[in-house]
């Protein structure tokens, strides 16, 4: 039985970071494109785009390889504690959010990619949270 559950949250656990990667890649590149369209314009510009674009799917490559550390939460019995859950699921996300936010100089605008991209995968990767608690919750009941 155990198993069954373990595979189960394994399962949702491995479809958020697929969703999420995919959702955040899409809205951040259109909210990149709309944030720099003013710089877009010109040959340069068009580089510099190209430029946040790559640092932009850069960093949602390092959030989706960070977040592969969610999927200890089938592993062991951590499902028992709900503080081991948050820290699997959204400690090493929210890690980086912060360095990002350390990171940020407001002169430089290629500093606001990752900080955008963060921010869409954390909103993407909390609200793909409710299914795996659902499902723990479930499976205390």
């Amino acid at each position: 039985m155990t198993d069954n559950i373990s595979t189960d949250i394994r399962r949702i656990v491995r479809n958020s970071i697929l969703k999420t990667f995919l959702l955040t890649l899409i809205v951040s590149t259109i909210g990149l494109f709309i944030f720099f369209n003013q710089e877009a314009n010109g040959f340069e510009g068009g580089q510099a785009l190209t430029l946040f674009s790559i640092f932009n799917f850069i960093t949602i490559i390092l959030l989706t390889i960070i977040s592969l550390s969610a999927l200890s939460i089938a592993n062991i019995n951590a499902h028992k504690s709900k503080f081991s859950i948050l820290a699997s699921y959204f400690g090493p996300i929210v890690f980086l959010f912060l360095i990002t936010l350390l990171l940020v100089k407001s002169s430089d605008k290629i500093s606001y990619v990752p900080l955008f991209a963060s921010t869409t995968y954390l909103i993407f990767w909390a609200t793909f949270y409710k299914t795996l608690h659902k499902r723990i919750t479930q499976k205390e009941n």
